[in-house]
């Protein structure tokens, strides 16, 4: 079974292929876009009660520039797609082991966030909300074969 701190750096490796996309496996003091950083997951303990799956939702957050309003709200439209060099969909869909063993990852959400301030700049942001579950192996092999 991974830890949270396995995912975090599975999650930021997958984020990582997208060229030209700084990635933060922290929530960092400023960025220069296009930037993505992790939050700390929200996990689910309780998956299958007396098991050991155990789902951890980890939120991505995307920010482009703002200089140019139509360039900004269609550059995050571009880490949203399903395909493409730029999605996150695909980058987690080419590994969603991250890596790891009893580890399997699903983009569960995507939400455009519009215009945002962050660390005192102005950007166009989007939020992916990503699923992992993992377990030891014999219940991931009961779970998800």
């Amino acid at each position: 079974m991974a830890t949270p701190i396995e995912v975090l750096d599975g999650l930021e490796a997958r984020l990582a292929t997208i060229t030209g996309l700084r990635v933060f496996d922290i929530v960092p003091d400023d960025g220069a876009p296009p930037f993505a950083f992790l939050s700390p997951p929200e996990i689910d303990f309780n998956l299958a009660v007396g098991r050991s799956p155990t789902r951890m939702d980890f939120e991505i957050t995307v920010y482009v520039s703002r200089i140019v309003d139509r360039v900004g709200q269609k550059a995050i439209l571009e880490y949203a797609s399903v395909t493409g060099a730029k999605s996150i969909p695909a980058a987690i869909r080419a590994d969603k082991t991250l890596g790891l063993s009893n580890t399997t990852a699903t983009i569960a959400t995507f939400r455009p966030l519009g215009a945002e301030e962050f660390a005192s700049a102005n950007y166009y942001g989007g939020l992916f909300v990503v699923s992992v579950v993992t377990a030891d192996a014999t219940e991931f092999e009961r779970c998800y074969s």
